[in-house]
């Protein structure tokens, strides 16, 4: 009677122990993050300037 006892109680405690690892990880946060990228290849032109050969050369 008293093994069977003792098997209840570890059976219990272990129960007790998965109940506590489980919501350990179910209530942290993760390290995992969502990116969604893709890769341009060419060129975009923002703006001109002028350089002194371009007024130079209208000045012609």
């Amino acid at each position: 009677m008293k093994s069977y006892r003792t098997i209840v109680i570890i059976k219990i405690m272990f129960i007790w122990y998965l109940l506590i690892v489980s919501a350990g990880f179910l209530t942290t946060s993760t390290v995992a993050y969502y990116s969604d990228q893709k890769q341009a290849n060419g060129s975009l032109t923002i703006g001109t300037w002028e350089s002194e050969e371009s007024e130079h050369q209208k000045e012609d």
